[in-house]
């Protein structure tokens, strides 16, 4: 199946198409080519168009306020950041998925759900031309934290009573590990 085709299937028929998914062998390489770094691409572009035209003139209370020199860096950094947290997550969701019969599930099922599950949010980065279109993005993350919700179940086979919980501790280590990297990069001069 075409990426475009499990793009829409995955939004429209969750269920269906994480069945699908589930009965898939994918690699690493694979995922990261095909899925992953398309999609953290439209953030990270969208996020640079957006400061290089709409900047100008803005202020504080309605968009960037950086010089043009460094819009680029920004979006190299948006990009990189983008594909580590998709990362990230898939090994917090192995480490905490269940072990069935004394053997994990490999990485790679994590990092199915990871990354199908964050395709609504990163879509909606093409939203961050106009950085006041960011409040759409929240509606793009609740259908991700749906889909992350379902791909457990579905992939890493986290039963139904355990799967909620599970993905909210997946999202608070993220969070804090994102801030984590968020102020190693400052301190490093990224931002």
């Amino acid at each position: 199946m075409s990426t475009m085709n499990r793009i829409v299937s995955i939004i429209l028929r969750p269920g269906k198409e994480w069945e699908f998914i589930s009965r898939e062998t994918m690699t690493v390489g694979a995922l990261s080519l095909n899925v992953i770094v398309p999609l953290c691409l439209i953030p990270a572009v969208a996020t640079a168009i957006g400061m290089n035209f709409f900047d100008t003139g803005w202020d504080a209370l309605h968009g960037y306020t950086l010089p043009k020199e460094k819009i680029l860096g920004i979006g190299a950094a948006n990009f990189v950041f983008a594909v580590l947290s998709v990362f990230m997550l898939a090994l917090i969701f192995h480490f905490l998925a269940p072990v069935e019969s004394h053997v994990r599930k490999p990485f790679s099922d994590a990092l199915k759900v990871a990354a199908f599950g964050s395709i609504p949010v990163l879509l909606a980065g093409v939203f961050l031309v106009l950085p006041v279109m960011i409040m759409l993005t929240l509606v793009a993350a609740v259908h991700s934290l749906f889909l992350y919700n379902i791909g457990l179940k579905k992939v890493l086979r986290v039963p139904e009573s355990e799967s909620a919980m599970l993905l909210a501790i997946a999202i608070v280590m993220l969070c804090v590990s994102s801030a984590v990297m968020g102020a190693m990069a400052s301190k490093l001069g990224v931002f």
